[in-house]
């Protein structure tokens, strides 16, 4: 699966996961990121798969 963290390409061998164990993978705070798979912002439980393009996008917010 091709995984994008913050603009950043990272090619991530990993078959049949949820994206909530890929973030756990990455070190990522689930509670501080939108999580966009092929196109679609999805949950936690969403199941990937081979193939699957995934964008990890971290929340901003300032004042």
């Amino acid at each position: 699966m091709i995984v994008f963290v913050d603009g950043k390409k990272k090619d991530i061998s990993k078959e049949d996961c949820r994206v909530c164990d890929l973030l756990e993978e990455l070190g990522v705070n689930r509670e501080a990121v939108v999580t966009v798979v092929n196109g679609e912002i999805t949950v936690e439980e969403t199941e990937l798969s081979e193939g699957d393009e995934i964008k990890i996008i971290s929340a901003v917010s300032g004042g």
